[in-house]
């Protein structure tokens, strides 16, 4: 019964994803994707333990991210990435656990970290159980990485005015796509965070299979699948979950 239900899930998160208007040669990556996840959490689950437990005096109202753990991990030792002196770019920050975990993961590495912790759609809205309590979220993340606090960039401010205001040249190892979910802020700062990102280097979107707005383009997968198809030939597919991950290839 219960692998009945796995392969019912399955199969409607595929039927979302086409409906998304995903390209044929990322339906492999994802059918498989269920099975692979098993396989990383227990590749991984001794990390995944000893960061929960070196995380735990964070404070957190929310934890979105360390499910997505061990799928980093392995993207990172696939890469030669846990020494490696790597610039990263988070969009949509939240409360910094991601940026905590990449800063604790790799110790050579920068970030520079972009939001106005102001909440998204989402966030305003009031089903959201934390809708009340946005105005602290900016104080949890400078208390959660005052640690690292010699790697971090902090920029306050939209997406593209941070855009607008950056290098014009590829200077990123990493570039973690998390801030508004709506399709047309994603493929924007895809674009602009493609433009700025190493050949080599490593894009993840997050909530790939998130579903908010009634209208299916206006979710965060047809946005994906757009920027996927006009990016044709200069990326490779590394991860698809929930998350999906790619590697800037030369072209």
């Amino acid at each position: 019964m219960r692998a009945l239900k796995t392969l019912i899930h399955r199969l409607g998160v595929l039927n979302y994803l086409r409906q998304s208007g995903m390209p044929l040669a990322l339906w492999p990556h994802q059918w498989r994707s269920l099975w692979t996840m098993k396989s990383l959490r227990k590749r991984y689950q001794g990390e995944f333990e000893c960061y929960r437990q070196q995380s735990a005096a964070l404070e957190l109202s929310q934890d979105w991210f360390t499910g997505n753990i061990p799928l980093w991990l392995s993207v990172m030792d696939e890469l030669g990435l846990r020494q490696a002196p790597l610039r990263a770019l988070e969009i949509g920050c939240w409360e910094g656990l991601s940026a905590h975990f990449l800063l604790t993961a790799l110790p050579q590495a920068r970030i520079t970290c972009v939001d106005t912790w102001q909440g998204a759609d989402e966030h305003r809205d009031a089903s959201f159980e934390g809708a009340r309590d946005l105005s602290r979220i900016e104080a949890r993340f400078d208390r959660n990485l005052a640690a690292y606090a010699d790697r971090v960039q902090k920029y306050k401010g939209e997406s593209q005015h941070f855009f607008a205001t950056a290098e014009r040249r590829p200077v990123y190892d990493w570039i973690y796509v998390d801030g508004s979910h709506h399709a047309d802020d994603v493929l924007l700062d895809a674009i602009r965070g493609f433009r700025l990102l190493r050949t080599g280097g490593v894009m993840v979107f997050d909530d790939y299979l998130w579903r908010y707005y009634p209208r299916l383009r206006d979710n965060p997968a047809a946005a994906i699948h757009q920027f996927l198809k006009l990016k044709k030939g200069s990326y490779r597919v590394l991860r698809s979950h929930y998350q999906l991950i790619l590697c800037r290839i030369a072209t």
